[in-house]
């Protein structure tokens, strides 16, 4: 559990390091005040703005370490997604120059959720986490957050969480309505990635890239469901990567 002060940790590293103006996840429209507002959920608001706004680009297990450095002006980027139904937004946020999202991933506090976000940022998301994973900081150092795909037993007490699993692809299975990624012999039981080839939940014509990957390392992330074992399904580009042996 996180029980550091976000805002004092924050100030001392924004001491030492600063990014460019030109950051590749500083697109969109843009927005600029003072959080006043935060919830246990991952929202906040800005002074004088009734719109909800929420980290793009990272998922928090635990949502409270999203606190922004109190009295701080901050310059958010709106995500190209807009406004879900419940009116909230998600934003690409900055303190000063310091990238709010990159903050949090380095840290351990949060791991890349791809949906919506510019490859350009993605890589930058990405490069963030596997400097915390490397260090086993915060998240990585509990062993409730990546899994190998053989791990059955700890797999079955994270279903309904979002999550990271690593395996090697043992067959793909094409179906004329689903593609399926297994990663063991027994498809009722062990782990599998499910891709919709058509529908509002598609892989956005992505499928004839996943073909060639039996045999091949990857990561996969996401809300982790049971339908004859464990699975996740795919829906973005960047929830898989492809791994070196």
């Amino acid at each position: 559990m996180i029980r550091v002060s976000l805002a004092g940790l924050w100030l001392l590293v924004s001491a030492v390091s600063s990014f460019a103006a030109d950051h590749p996840c500083a697109d969109g429209a843009e927005v600029v005040g003072k959080p006043v507002k935060g919830d246990n959920r991952g929202f906040f608001q800005l002074e004088g703005d009734a719109s909800r706004y929420f980290p793009a680009g990272v998922f928090l297990p635990n949502p409270d370490a999203q606190t922004l450095p109190a009295n701080a002006t901050v310059r958010l980027y709106l995500s190209g997604k807009g406004e879900d139904r419940y009116g909230q937004r998600g934003a690409f946020v900055f303190v000063g120059d310091r990238f709010w999202q990159s903050f949090l991933l380095e840290q351990g506090y949060a791991v890349v959720q791809p949906a919506n976000v510019p490859h350009n940022c993605l890589t930058e998301l990405l490069d963030a986490e596997k400097r915390a994973r490397q260090a086993r900081a915060g998240l990585w150092a509990d062993g409730n957050i990546s899994f190998q795909a053989s791990d059955l037993e700890g797999l079955s007490r994270s279903l309904g969480k979002y999550i990271i699993v690593e395996g090697k692809v043992a067959s793909i299975g094409d179906r004329s309505r689903r593609l399926y990624l297994n990663f063991g012999q027994n498809w009722s039981q062990d782990f599998t990635v499910t891709v919709a080839k058509r529908g509002a939940g598609a892989f956005k014509g992505a499928i004839n890239a996943l073909m060639p990957l039996k045999g091949a390392k990857v990561r996969i992330r996401g809300i982790l469901e049971s339908n004859r074992g464990p699975l996740i399904r795919l829906f973005d580009a960047g929830q898989i990567e492809i791994l070196e042996d």
